[in-house]
């Protein structure tokens, strides 16, 4: 009978001898007193926070888009010096492509400017209607020429021709 109790009661105070500690961990043996630092193995309980206020309401108006054919202004990044627009390709290309239009000399055709643009979009400061364009600033240029007192304005892409911008 002797042997028959040991059989089980080995593991039984194994089990027990393991439960205790466990038990003795979870259970705080007294509660802390109110404004008393907690004591070393104290589990710190986190405390509700208020909630802020929710944000003032914006004017949907201000979430609008632009309307259509509305192109930001463009970036200048810098002007071309005039001593370098001679010799600028895609100022004679420009000049070219006016000339062909007008059915004027290139001569009579004067440059106003030769500018740098970052070009907030790949519209290139000339969106047509009804066409998507990317959304990302496009590194770029203006070329303004003028014939009879009109002014006309080239656009491009670096790297790219330029385009009459109408």
């Amino acid at each position: 009978m002797l042997a028959a109790m040991l059989s089980w009661t080995r593991p039984a105070l194994v089990l027990a001898g393991l439960a205790l500690p466990c038990a003795l961990v979870a259970c705080p043996s007294r509660p802390p007193a109110p404004g008393a630092p907690p004591e070393a193995g104290d589990a710190e309980v986190p405390r509700p926070q208020p909630v802020p206020p929710p944000a003032q309401e914006r004017d949907p108006s201000e979430h609008q888009l632009e309307p259509p054919g509305h192109e930001p202004a463009p970036s200048p990044v810098g002007a071309v010096p005039k001593d370098q627009w001679a010799t600028d390709a895609r100022v004679e290309a420009s000049r070219q492509q006016l000339s062909t239009k007008l059915g004027a000399p290139a001569s009579d055709i004067t440059v106003v400017s030769v500018e740098n643009i970052q070009w907030s979009n790949g519209a290139l400061g000339c969106p047509k209607p009804d066409m998507a364009y990317t959304q990302a600033i496009v590194e770029g240029y203006r070329i303004v020429l003028q014939h009879g007192g009109t002014s006309y304005a080239f656009h491009g892409r670096t790297g790219q021709d330029p385009f009459l911008c109408e």
